[in-house]
């Protein structure tokens, strides 16, 4: 098995994890008081929106070649490591309460995940910048070697058509038919 495959593998499990402790958080929050479980439910929604981010990342690794991977791989990382610590402060904040919060302690825990969720999302959306930098640089790098090729052959073509039509006395364009009507 190729590196780019157990890479994906290791990451679709860690993933798979990370879902089933946002919902053991979702099943902890529904025994907290009204006010915390509020704050709980919409920290565990920025965690899915998250989540669902890093799955696309990893979707989009899965789809590039051999060549582009790499350059992804460094963006998922950084993803991952994004949702890892927004999941750890979750957790965190909601141990530390225990279920016992007064709403100072529940503006306060829902500040630090807040500010951490947001370090999350900014560097998801730093990393998709580059991403899309790279795939755009490779998709020009890929149309030029295209068009040269396109051209090449175009001038071989035209070539082997005036040289057709020279042995047979025909134009060059009643070569050139005679050539496309023999490929058909």
């Amino acid at each position: 098995m190729n590196e780019k495959k157990l890479y994906q593998q290791k990451k679709q499990a860690q993933l798979d994890e990370w879902k089933a402790e946002v919902d053991k958080l979702k099943a902890k929050a529904s025994g907290a008081s009204a006010d915390a479980q509020l704050e709980y439910y919409r920290q565990i929604d920025k965690l899915r929106s998250t989540h669902e981010v890093a799955d696309s990342k990893l979707a989009k690794l899965k789809e590039a070649g051999e060549d582009a991977w790499e350059d992804l791989k460094a963006g998922v990382d950084s993803a991952w490591d994004s949702l890892g610590s927004a999941l750890k402060s979750v957790m965190g904040s909601m141990a530390a309460l225990g279920g016992k919060q007064s709403d100072s302690d529940t503006r306060g825990v829902a500040e630090r995940t807040g500010a951490a969720m947001d370090q999350a999302a900014e560097k998801t959306s730093d990393t998709a910048k580059t991403v899309a930098e790279k795939t755009s640089d490779t998709a020009k790098t890929v149309a030029e070697k295209t068009s040269d090729t396109a051209k090449t052959v175009a001038e071989r073509t035209g070539g082997a058509a005036r040289a057709v039509a020279g042995k047979t006395g025909d134009t060059a364009e009643t070569a050139a038919e005679k050539t496309k009507e023999t490929m058909e």
